[in-house]
């Protein structure tokens, strides 16, 4: 790690940040995740969800390497992340003593615009408080000019909307929130809130000041089909779900399941209108050569799947996980 943990320790105001996530299918960018956010928190809560694709098999081999990394496995078809990074919130809040706990997917990296310090920013986030704190994301987009080869994400995809068309975000938690079992995250780490038996509270939220969350949503034809083939069905299976969250899915899901797959050409316009449901016109996006910076010296990557695990397995296991849930269920949700 880049930073010296025990001289971190020493200080009579060091705070412990850890974050928790949920992740499956993510082979391409997990090391790249997990090196980058092991220089700015003090451990990580992981949380595989029956990948198939080498990712489960990389974070060993990272925790190997020692890195602060807690690792656990969720075999459920669906995709419950509320409960599940709920519970990883709550041992890190617990077992781990967090002061701050940040929820992230694995294809969304914590930084400072502006600035290189991302540990400082957080630092300077008050852990004491009845609120949570709320980032905004930025949107990081394929361009012509990315080096095709380069396996490092942060490398590769360097240009990043001019400016978002949405209120979208993720929280930070002070740890204090989620020590209390009624305290739930809601789905997509967006919001808190707390549960009784016949009662429920919104926290107060407030803005995470010098931080924000770039965010790698389409990173090649191969992985968003992957994606959206996937996490389509495992949302529809959720028992929380309301509406159309993750709505953003269908228009895509609904292309790639009649075989209609967009050429590489075609990746910045889907990944320009990922959360709009349609492309924006040229002239309304510009984009920003803005490459996001390591928390500290440049990391090299050293692992990766054995091969490139094809769509029909990973298709395959992810039906078999819904079917097993659904008779364990013995039901089945119906909209």
């Amino acid at each position: 790690m880049s930073r010296d943990l025990s001289a971190q320790r020493a200080r009579v105001d060091w705070m412990k940040v850890v974050s928790v996530s949920m992740v499956r299918n993510e082979a391409d960018i997990i090391e790249t995740f997990v090196r980058y956010h092991c220089g700015i928190v003090d451990a990580m809560e992981i949380v595989d969800h029956a990948s198939v694709d080498g990712t489960a098999q990389i974070l060993e081999q990272l925790r190997a390497e020692g890195l602060p990394l807690r690792l656990a496995t969720e075999t459920g078809g669906a995709q419950d992340q509320s409960r599940v990074v709920t519970q990883a919130a709550r041992r890190a809040a617990r077992e781990d003593g967090a002061d701050l706990i940040v929820p992230l997917d694995a294809d969304e990296f914590l930084v400072a615009p502006g600035s290189a310090k991302v540990r400082d920013a957080v630092e300077r986030l008050p852990a004491d408080t009845d609120r949570y704190f709320q980032t905004h994301w930025v949107t990081y987009v394929p361009h012509a000019g990315d080096p095709p080869s380069e396996p490092n994400v942060l490398r590769r995809i360097r240009h990043r909307r001019e400016s978002e068309s949405g209120d979208f975000g993720k929280v930070i938690v002070p740890g204090k929130l989620l020590r209390d079992s009624s305290t739930t995250l809601k789905y997509g780490n967006h919001g808190v809130s707390r549960h009784g038996w016949i009662w429920h509270r919104k926290f107060e939220r407030a803005p995470a000041e010098g931080l924000a969350v770039a965010h790698f949503p389409v990173r090649s034809v191969d992985q968003l089909i992957r994606k959206v083939l996937v996490g389509w069905p495992s949302n529809l299976a959720r028992a929380d779900r309301k509406g159309l969250q993750s709505g953003h899915w269908l228009a895509l899901y609904e292309r790639f399941r009649v075989g209609e797959v967009p050429a590489a050409d075609e990746l910045p316009a889907l990944a320009l209108a990922y959360y709009e449901g349609r492309v924006p016109a040229a002239p309304a996006v510009q984009l920003v050569l803005d490459p996001v910076p390591p928390p500290g010296a440049w990391f090299e990557l050293r692992y990766g799947p054995a091969e490139t695990v094809p769509l029909v397995t990973v298709l395959a296991a992810a039906m078999e996980q819904l079917a097993r849930s659904l008779a364990q269920s013995g039901g089945s949700r119906v909209d």
